[in-house]
């Protein structure tokens, strides 16, 4: 897995980020913890997948792109939110290519 430099986090989640970060390497579970993923499958822009999700050895060794975590699921949308505004405003349109461009540049 791989970490975007400037992590989009949550409210909830941007004081604890660092502990968050260093369980979710370690393969820890963290209760309610939802990690944010920018898909490579052309259709999708982001995943969200529940923590649980990176304890298994697959899932960890797989090299995904992480670009935000958030505490609930509703608190990852809006993190998800935020990145496409972002993206919108440096970019001027959103899509696949654009959301690559953009978390390319801040790796």
């Amino acid at each position: 897995m791989r970490w975007y430099r400037k992590l989009y986090t949550g409210t909830r989640a941007h004081q604890q980020r660092f502990l968050l970060i260093r369980s979710i390497k370690r393969g820890k579970y963290v209760k309610n913890l939802h990690i944010i993923v920018m898909c490579d499958d052309g259709q999708n822009l982001f995943q969200i997948y529940p923590s649980y999700i990176y304890v298994q050895p697959y899932f960890r060794q797989k090299e995904d792109w992480i670009v935000g975590v958030a505490i609930t699921y509703e608190e990852a949308l809006e993190v998800i939110r935020q990145i496409v505004d972002d993206i919108y405003k440096e970019q001027g349109s959103i899509g696949p290519t654009q959301v690559k461009q953009f978390i390319k540049k801040g790796m």
